[in-house]
């Protein structure tokens, strides 16, 4: 299996999700994050960033 590195808007979106984590878990009382958990919104940029990295060409 050849991994790729993956293109930079993947990961900014990657980083942007990441970033939604880190402030949702900072302050838990945002109506907006407190839907998804923080750790379910990190599993879910780590799984843009891996794709990203798996599939050529995303």
């Amino acid at each position: 299996m050849n991994l790729n590195a993956p293109r930079q808007i993947t990961f900014l979106v990657s980083l942007f999700v990441a970033i939604l984590a880190l402030v949702g878990w900072l302050v838990p009382g945002l109506p907006v994050l407190s839907q998804i958990t923080p750790m379910w919104t990190a599993i879910i940029a780590y799984a843009i960033l891996a794709a990203g990295c798996i599939l050529p060409g995303l």
